[in-house]
């Protein structure tokens, strides 16, 4: 997978049955996805005389939300710089770990849909936390698995699991970084 982009080879299927309906065993909704060039075929007999039919092809995923990184910059052209804070800070520090977002991995808590709540619910608990604490210094450790991404053991398995391109996981996981960083979140304090 590269991209929006793939290609799936599959076993050899059952006569009669197309990679439609393998993709559908896979997790894969073949409706979300587009052939890019037509699918090659091979087809053979086995022991019992019946025949079996493999197919090669190019794809690309047609499903998830449009999204692209020129909306990070957007974003950050829109915002203020923090005012000037009224209230004493006290000698404290939070520090926030920020990790295994997994930005375009569908699971058993959903997908990005899911992941975009529960990060605006996060968020929503940093703020309450910094306007109660207030603390002098607030320190933010990106620590990684922020995308799911598409290379590992299991590489068919993500292409079933994932709701997004790698570029666009790239772009989500930037622009909810962002959200969460950018300095109108400062005036929380004021």
């Amino acid at each position: 997978m590269n991209g929006s982009e793939g290609s799936a080879v599959t076993p050899g299927l059952v006569d009669g049955q197309d990679y439609s309906a393998w993709l559908e065993d896979a997790g894969i909704d073949p409706t979300g996805i587009e052939l890019t060039a037509p699918a090659r075929i091979s087809r053979w007999q086995v022991y019992d005389e019946s025949w079996r039919t493999a197919y090669k092809f190019s794809f690309r995923v047609l499903n998830g939300p449009e999204l692209d990184l020129p909306l990070l910059y957007s974003e950050a052209k829109k915002t203020k710089p923090p005012k000037p804070l009224k209230k004493q800070l006290t000698d404290k520090a939070l520090v926030i770990l920020w990790s295994d977002l997994q930005v375009g991995k569908v699971a058993s808590r959903g997908g990005t849909a899911e992941l975009l709540q529960r990060v605006s619910d996060t968020r929503a608990r940093i703020i309450a936390n910094v306007k109660q604490e207030r603390p002098s210094k607030i320190v933010f450790c990106d620590v990684g698995d922020l995308i799911e991404g598409f290379s590992s053991t299991a590489d068919m398995h993500q292409l079933a699991t994932n709701d997004l391109s790698i570029m666009k996981q790239i772009d989500v996981s930037t622009t909810i970084m962002w959200d969460t960083l950018k300095p109108s979140q400062s005036t929380v304090m004021t």
